[in-house]
Parts: C-alpha cells; sequence; structure tokens
C-alpha cells in the first residue's frame, strides 16, 4: 500500500474513495448490460446463472458498505466529530485513520464489535 503523504486531508482522500467506489459500481453495470445483451440466456447453465448472481450480490454488498463507511466519514468531518469512537467517544488512533479514514470506531471498540458479531 503507498504511504499517504501528510498533506492529503482525510476529507480529501474520503471524496477520492467515493469517487472510485461510484465509478467502479458504474463500470460494473455497464459490463453487466454489455455482457447480458452478447450472451444468450437460454445457453446458460442454471448452477453458473445463479453462481455468478450470489457473487456480483456479494461484491455489490461489500462496495455498498464501503461507500456508506465513506459517506458518513465526509458527513462527521462536516460535523466536526471526525475522528472520535461512535461507540466510546475516545479518539480513534491518527494510525488508524490514515490506513482507514472512514473508520467510524477506535481499534478496541472495533475488536470488540466484530467478536460480538463472530
Amino acid at each position: 500500500m503507498p504511504h499517504r503523504s501528510a498533506k492529503t486531508s482525510p476529507r480529501e482522500r474520503l471524496l477520492k474513495r467515493r469517487i472510485e467506489l461510484l465509478t467502479r459500481y458504474r463500470q460494473t453495470l455497464e459490463l453487466s448490460d454489455e455482457e447480458a445483451s452478447n450472451r444468450q440466456i437460454e445457453q446458460m447453465e442454471t448452477a453458473t446463472d445463479q453462481w455468478d448472481v450470489h457473487v456480483l450480490s456479494q461484491l455489490g454488498e461489500v462496495e455498498a458498505r464501503e461507500l456508506s463507511l465513506v459517506i458518513e466519514a465526509l458527513r462527521r468531518i462536516a460535523d466536526n466529530t471526525y475522528g472520535a469512537c461512535l461507540r466510546c467517544g475516545e479518539p480513534i488512533g491518527p494510525a488508524r485513520l490514515d490506513v482507514l479514514p472512514e473508520a467510524p470506531m477506535c481499534i478496541a471498540c472495533a475488536n470488540t464489535a466484530a467478536r460480538s458479531v463472530a
């Protein structure tokens, strides 16, 4: 992963990431439309169709969640609450925000939340 410049603000990085995710989403839709028009559905096996739909839906959910986190982080910047953990209110470590600028929780709360889901 490339080193992030200290001159790039979290807001700038989040805006850039939002654009990347939206662009990827648009390109995926265009590709899906193109592939659908080039295929003859009756020649495809049902299992292959189901697998493709499953994989695409999972990728879509992950990207949608990531985009949601980016948008929420941009709102926190606008509200002047960026960098505070949503769970405990303590500051989120600068190193964590450098790697994951959309992080809504400090590492301790994120670990606790992950353990409760697992």
